[in-house]
């Protein structure tokens, strides 16, 4: 009788294998799912935050640089930069920067586009690898 209720209770017994299977499900759902959308969240903010820097960096670059050619194109009457950049001009120089700056706008924004789907194609692939080792986890918690 004894052996019966110590059975009952242990591992191998009905009652305690259910509860075996309850607790980890409860610990499965409630730990390391919670956890793993932790990571999700953390991931999804990371990445968008990183993608939003290097975009504004490359913004930035390319307004100052756009500024840089129109103050340079603009011609100053009394400053000491008119000598320089009137030789600069009469020889075309600076005609030739501003036209392979403008062509290689295109160029610049075609590389950031691929660098901006590249980032979020790697972002998505990602995120469904966590989701995919989420479904794994319900999938051994459930059983």
């Amino acid at each position: 009788m004894v052996g019966l209720v110590v059975w009952f209770f242990s591992g191998v017994g009905f009652l305690g294998s259910w509860i075996w299977r309850l607790g980890k499900a409860f610990f499965i759902s409630g730990a390391v799912l919670t956890l793993q959308f932790t990571v999700i969240g953390a991931l999804v903010l990371v990445r968008f935050s990183y993608l939003a820097t290097v975009v504004t960096i490359i913004l930035w670059i390319y307004n100052t640089s756009v500024e840089l050619f129109n103050l340079i194109n603009s011609t100053y009457s009394n400053t000491f930069l008119d000598l320089p950049i009137s030789i600069l001009q009469s020889i075309g120089f600076i005609d030739a920067l501003v036209l392979m700056f403008s062509s290689f706008t295109y160029i610049f924004t075609s590389l950031l586009i691929l660098f901006v789907s590249k980032f979020v194609l790697n972002s998505v692939q990602s995120i469904a690898d966590e989701y995919f080792k989420i479904a794994v986890l319900i999938n051994l918690g459930v059983k």
